[in-house]
């Protein structure tokens, strides 16, 4: 005799469809899951570090505190050490001890009110972020001693982010030749400190600066191309792949939290339940914990409370129920 058993022939069980089965369920999916999530970043990655993105990308990465610490707190460090200065000579040499006291001369006489060694060490160590930081020098006659040379004035630090983030840079003699960064209009305007009048010059639709007038910190050796491969492409992946975890855990929480009911019981009603664990007191409130329970699930639809207050409570009712979400 055969029975029709298709629990033992390891038929699968009908699912009940509620919230407990559901988070009880054996499917191992975590592997699954890991493996969407890195595909998932390698196919955003070349967007977000393309060369139209990738500052924004950077800026983004320095929300996060695991990445902003170390690179200000090196950052402080690079411009604690400039803050006190000592120029190398050769003491045997009187040319040297010349130009020596000509830098000493510009660096404390000439620089301008916005110049100094720690504002430039500031914003060279930025060259982290992209390999490239950019100055613009102002170069002007010096009076005194060294009248007839010329020395250097300022040092303006220009924000990559203000440059066309398609063609930076305008690259002539056939590709052998950078001719002049280009900074994108739009970016001179609604800033915090905005600037008037907007520079007037324009080269192609940009505000060209010279490369005679530009100062680069770069670790590239090519010319025409003076952006490297920066630290954060390197974190990139980690630093995505944390936070989709912690979008999608977040996103998970709030769902599982949406919908649960939340009962308002008077405080006498909660103090007898503890003090006699045998009373009707105690089995009101386990049965009330009974019903949220078949409410979040969904397994029941209703439930009754009473609204009558108790001898001086405070408000109309002294049983309410609200749910989350």
């Amino acid at each position: 005799m055969v029975e029709n058993n298709s629990q033992s022939l390891g038929a699968p069980s009908i699912p009940t469809g509620n919230t407990i089965e559901q988070r009880r369920s054996k499917r191992k999916i975590s592997t699954t899951g890991l493996q969407y999530l890195k595909k998932e970043i390698e196919r955003i990655k070349p967007n977000e570090l393309s060369a139209a993105n990738r500052l924004l990308t950077y800026e983004l990465m320095m929300l996060d505190p695991d990445v902003s610490t170390p690179y200000n707190k090196t950052k402080e460090m690079v411009e604690t050490a400039f803050t006190q200065y000592q120029i190398k000579y050769n003491k045997k040499s009187e040319n040297s001890k010349k130009a020596r006291d000509f830098i000493k001369d510009m660096i404390e006489g000439h620089f301008n009110s916005t110049t100094s060694l720690r504002s430039i060490a500031s914003h060279a160590f930025t060259f982290n972020k992209a390999k490239l930081s950019l100055f613009e020098q102002g170069m002007t006659k010096m009076q005194g001693e060294w009248e007839g040379f010329y020395g250097l004035e300022s040092m303006s630090p220009i924000d990559l982010r203000t440059l066309d983030h398609v063609n930076p840079f305008k690259i002539d003699d056939n590709g052998r030749k950078l001719a002049y960064a280009r900074q994108n209009p739009n970016a001179f305007i609604d800033n915090l400190f905005p600037i008037e009048p907007l520079p007037t010059a324009r080269k192609d639709g940009c505000i060209p600066i010279n490369a005679n007038r530009l100062v680069m910190f770069t670790e590239s050796s090519d010319t025409i191309n003076p952006f490297g491969i920066s630290v954060f492409d390197h974190i990139y992946s980690e630093w995505r792949y944390k936070h989709l975890v912690k979008e999608i855990l977040l996103t998970g929480v709030a769902k599982d939290l949406s919908g649960t009911p939340i009962f308002y019981v008077p405080q006498w009603l909660l103090e007898e339940a503890e003090e006699d664990p045998s009373g009707w007191q105690s089995k009101y409130i386990k049965d009330l914990d009974t019903q949220a329970a078949a409410l979040h699930n969904g397994d029941q639809s209703f439930i009754r409370l009473p609204s009558d207050p108790h001898e001086g409570s405070n408000s109309m009712r002294e049983f309410e129920v609200k749910f989350l979400g």
